[in-house]
């Protein structure tokens, strides 16, 4: 997916511009400024990225996914959903 970032083919290649204004302020130092992003369309970038997540491998599929500290769900050991949770969690 690195690809829709860079080429300029990219159906989202404007969500990635090479220049970016900042607005200063009123601040004297430019790492105070502020960086005025783009805002982008979640739809677009969703269907761009779509048909590349086929090739994900399996730790960037769970880059792009939420964390385990999320949430949390307790179960008693003899649980039936127990060893599908604990399959979750150590792998």
């Amino acid at each position: 997916a690195r690809w829709l970032m860079a080429d300029e083919e990219s159906p989202i290649i404007d969500f990635y511009p090479h220049d970016v204004p900042c607005d200063p302020n009123g601040k004297a130092m430019p790492w105070l400024w502020v960086v005025l992003l783009p805002f982008i369309d979640e739809e677009r970038l969703l269907a761009a990225l779509h048909p590349t997540m086929k090739k994900w491998t399996t730790k960037e599929l769970l880059c792009n996914s939420r964390g385990l500290d999320d949430g949390y769900v307790f179960l008693h050991k003899e649980h039936a959903l127990s060893k599908e949770i604990s399959f979750v969690v150590t792998s």
